[in-house]
């Protein structure tokens, strides 16, 4: 996924395989973005030239690849690398890629909710800046602040201090306020004995957003897009460091649901696959949504993380919005219809 407009300076490695075992010589390396639908070429990139290349040597040919612009708000695009000797094409690698629209700032806030960010990283403390969802947005809890107007974005350091009982963020949520809590690891636990069962380290490439299909968390995404987000200064693409596993019978709902990967498991462990990288706790009046996504890695490089922020900003500052979600099977509803093995 890319921005219209960008440039990123990156290498392609090149390895000369020839089935004739021939050194190459003044070989072409040209990026090629093309319109996957009319097939006509888009945009297109020189990187040079490659004077010699041995047989079985492979060199890193520098790239600055720059990314067309588009009309629409996403567009997909394939993007050709064409390695050619002469006249003659030697190779070509073809991959599938996404060009978001550069995202606009609203010139008015969208809702009458205000804001405020607890020990949040900078890049996803300048989106809710900048998204313009909120009236106002501050870095600490406001005195005369009206809790059903209020969402409350907490990091992992300040979870146990202000979410705890007696905390100023747990009064707030008490009385109507929204509050979400972000990447917190073991702290939902503790917080939250009654309706978390564990957390999980995992590397999780894709997650599920069936639970709260048609509702503001999901408009917009596309099937896909909860999968392999690009992070900052990070060679891995992946959407979530930790996942948790709710307790049966607790008052969380699992909004976006995740299930590592695996290969052959136990049948006494496959209750264990079965977990939330987003999910909601009634506390009170209000709510809290626990957040396992990797959104400070991300929202800054991928389109569609900051896509998926931007939902979330909007739905946690609209009271209602998870009221009405679909109905799907809860993990112990799917858990119990699973056939049991045949003992022979």
């Amino acid at each position: 996924r890319f921005y219209a407009g960008e440039e990123i300076d990156t290498g392609v490695f090149v390895t000369n395989d020839d089935e004739q075992f021939r050194d190459r010589q003044r070989l072409s390396l040209r990026a090629v973005f093309v319109d996957a639908t009319t097939k006509k070429e888009i945009a297109a990139t020189d990187a040079g030239m490659i004077d010699r290349l041995p047989y079985y040597a492979t060199i890193r040919q520098p790239l600055r690849l720059r990314v067309p612009p588009v009309r629409d708000p996403r567009i997909a695009l394939n993007l050709e690398l064409r390695l050619t000797e002469g006249t003659r094409e030697v190779s070509r690698t073809h991959d599938k890629v996404e060009v978001f629209a550069q995202p606009t700032r609203p010139t008015a806030p969208a809702t009458n909710s205000r804001a405020a960010t607890l020990s949040v990283g900078p890049a996803l403390r300048q989106v809710i800046s900048e998204a313009q969802v909120f009236q106002q947005v501050v870095d600490d809890l406001p005195a005369d602040s009206d809790p059903s107007r209020s969402v409350l974005f907490v990091g992992a350091t300040a979870a146990m201090k202000d979410l705890g009982p007696g905390g100023r963020v747990r009064a707030l949520v008490e009385r109507g306020a929204t509050a979400v809590l972000l990447s917190p690891g073991k702290n939902a636990v503790d917080l939250f004995p009654n309706d978390v069962l564990s957390v999980r380290a995992v590397t999780g490439e894709y997650a599920d957003f069936a639970p709260s299909v048609g509702s503001p968390l999901t408009a917009g995404l596309r099937p896909m897009d909860i999968k392999w987000w690009g992070r900052k200064d990070d060679w891995r693409v992946f959407v979530a460091s930790s996942a948790h596993r709710l307790k049966p019978g607790g008052a969380a709902r699992e909004l976006i649901r995740f299930i590592p990967a695996h290969s052959y498991i136990a049948a006494e462990r496959v209750p264990d696959q079965y977990q939330t990288v987003l999910f909601e706790i009634p506390v009170g009046r209000g709510r809290v949504w626990v957040c396992d996504l990797d959104l400070e890695a991300s929202v800054a490089v991928d389109p569609a993380a900051r896509l998926f922020a931007l939902n979330l900003l909007r739905a946690a500052a609209d009271p209602s919005s998870t009221t009405t979600l679909p109905v799907v099977p809860s993990h112990q509803e799917s858990l119990a219809g699973r056939r049991k093995p045949t003992v022979k």
